[in-house]
């Protein structure tokens, strides 16, 4: 999962926590009911203005619907192309 939004809006950027989920292993937590794995959770704050309204993008990737979205790369690569389409403006030829 990513969140795009525009450079001068990001604010803080950073872990939900200090554990490395990776290192304690792929296994079920049974409080959890999920892998651990899912816990490595980050947040972003915005900068936004109270009479603008905030603009931001949500993309999910699954691994097991495209294997590229397992690289690290390639996921970038995507979120670079489509951030470079949303800055462009909508044109209408006639």
């Amino acid at each position: 999962m990513a969140v795009l939004a525009p450079t001068n809006e990001i604010g803080k950027i950073a872990r939900t926590t200090n554990t490395d989920f990776y290192k304690l292993g792929y296994q079920t937590v049974p409080v959890k009911s999920f892998s651990q794995v899912i816990s490595d959770t980050w947040y972003m704050s915005q900068k936004i203005k109270t009479e603008l309204p905030s603009v931001h993008y949500f993309f999910a990737m699954w691994g097991l619907e495209n294997p590229k979205w397992n690289e690290v790369d390639s996921v970038k690569k995507y979120i670079r192309e489509e951030a470079e389409k949303l800055s462009r403006p909508i044109t209408i030829s006639k």
